[in-house]
């Protein structure tokens, strides 16, 4: 299931990067392919006419090691009437870390918005490869989902196992039953669940789901958030945390709270969200904060009246952390090796998820009264 309109904005607008990347001595040039019309090709030529590739172009809207076997399968037969064209350009939104060992592997280029960027034509003495630090960017798709509605809707689809129709879903998220039948057919649209017409949803592509969330709702981009150095160590900040007065009023997400699930390395940023029980200036005093928005090892994020921030948290130790969907928004829309925690915590998921997610509606409804209860 795939939007053209989409799929056309993603190609266009990843070529233009892409162009910008090249020395100024290179160009990019697409067209439709002679052989097939319904594939786009792109012809990398030297401007002094020495060099010349071609690349045969694939669009993922977010691609996943899985989608190898879609590659070489329903594509690839078309890929097989283009018998002039050797090399294939994966262009996705965002390739993680995985994806782009997994295409490097199978001898596939590949480009996304973020910058990362393989372009390896096997005909030609030239190789490119460029992995960007930048976190997920976004490019604007035709269907907007960044609304608070929608992405509480995305996290409740990613957060609870299916089937469940729209009263269900209503029910659980206190939404609109109107607004829900819109959105779920923007997102079956555009692949992300399976659902017969106007039946209950059936199955849910979580995954590429959190990452649609991030990119349409960045969290440091979406919420007011407070920059800190702390005075002390952040083991001793995090004691102050589970204690009086502070406990239950902060709850950690990001780089501590991937870390307690998948850890990569020991993290130096502390992330958490308030719930608005204390003041700016009760914050900053209770756990002997600095302000400071260069080197900050501390952020508060005091979340906007009806952000996707449902507030329900994990006691451990003492201290309450974000759920495992949460965090993975969080870190995807991050900073510095925030993403790939991310991406470690959603492997993690897929390999657990059991453990995270819930069984059905009434289970979530259950956890809900719970947390408003604590």
């Amino acid at each position: 299931m795939t939007d053209s309109h989409n799929d056309s904005a993603l190609l266009s607008q990843s070529l233009d990067m892409l162009e910008r990347q090249l020395a100024p001595n290179w160009q990019i040039k697409p067209h439709k392919s002679a052989d097939n019309g319904e594939l786009v090709q792109i012809d990398l030529k030297s401007k002094n006419g020495q060099f010349s590739a071609q690349f045969l172009v694939v669009v993922f809207r977010n691609f996943q090691p899985r989608d190898l076997d879609t590659l070489y399968g329903r594509i690839g037969r078309k890929i097989r009437e283009v018998g002039n064209c050797q090399d294939i350009l994966v262009v996705s939104n965002y390739l993680s870390l995985k994806s782009r060992a997994a295409l490097e592997q199978d001898g596939f280029s590949y480009f996304d918005a973020s910058g990362n960027i393989l372009l390896a034509p096997k005909d030609l003495p030239i190789f490119l490869k460029i992995a960007s630090n930048s976190k997920p960017v976004l490019i604007k798709f035709q269907d907007s989902l960044h609304s608070t509605s929608a992405i509480r809707l995305m996290r409740f689809l990613v957060d609870v196992k299916p089937p469940y129709g729209v009263v269900d879903i209503e029910k659980a998220t206190l939404i609109n039953r109107g607004f829900i039948s819109r959105i779920l057919k923007v997102i079956y649209k555009e692949g992300y669940i399976e659902r017969n017409a106007r039946g209950p949803v059936k199955e849910v592509d979580w995954r590429s789901l959190l990452l649609r969330i991030a990119q349409e709702s960045p969290t440091f981009d979406s919420n007011e958030v407070l920059k800190y150095i702390a005075r002390t160590s952040l083991s001793q900040l995090l004691e102050k945390v589970s204690n009086p007065p502070l406990k239950n009023s902060l709850t950690i997400t990001g780089s501590f709270a991937a870390y307690q699930i998948a850890p990569i390395a020991a993290p130096s940023l502390l992330v958490m969200y308030s719930n608005k029980l204390f003041s700016q200036i009760e914050i900053e005093a209770e756990l002997d904060l600095l302000p400071a928005d260069d080197g900050a090892n501390v952020m508060i994020v005091r979340a906007k009246k009806g952000n996707s921030y449902s507030f329900l948290k994990k006691e451990a130790g003492g201290l309450y952390y974000a759920t495992p969907s949460q965090v993975v928004t969080d870190c995807l829309s991050g900073y510095g090796r925030m993403p790939a925690e991310g991406e470690a915590l959603m492997d993690w998921m897929a390999k657990n998820e059991s453990i995270w997610r819930f069984n059905n509606v009434d289970e979530f409804l259950d956890e809900i009264e719970k947390t408003s209860d604590a």
